[in-house]
């Protein structure tokens, strides 16, 4: 599993019922993962076959929809926070309207994307 940098955080929960969940994981993260900024125990292609076979994960496609949204982020987004893999991150959330579970510092102010919080 990832063991640093603060996008490792980075993924989606969509509530399938009220008990289960279903982690889906952007194609951005996995870009990353691929270009070495998130840290594995595994080489890549290991970790996503695990992770979809134990775990239930599902790779959303970066999408049309996705990449125009990622460019046109309210409040002018795209202009205080050039990381194009966090307006990517960001894009999917708003688009495939699923929470987002990050401790990214850059991402979590932004308050036009829904953040995910634990059930009580």
């Amino acid at each position: 599993m990832p063991k640093t940098d603060r996008d490792a955080d980075v993924f989606f929960w969509s509530p399938i019922e009220s008990t289960s969940r279903n982690l889906t994981f952007g194609r951005s993260a996995k870009l990353e993962l691929s270009l070495r900024t998130i840290v594995l125990d595994c080489p890549i292609n290991v970790w996503i076959k695990l992770a979809v076979r134990l775990q239930g994960l599902v790779v959303i496609p970066l999408s049309p929809d996705i990449s125009l949204e990622a460019t046109n982020l309210p409040d002018r987004y795209n202009e205080t926070n050039k990381d194009p893999m966090d307006q990517i991150i960001i894009a999917t959330s708003r688009v495939e309207n699923l929470p987002l579970m990050t401790v990214d510092e850059k991402i979590t102010p932004y308050r036009h994307v829904k953040l995910w919080t634990p059930s009580a």
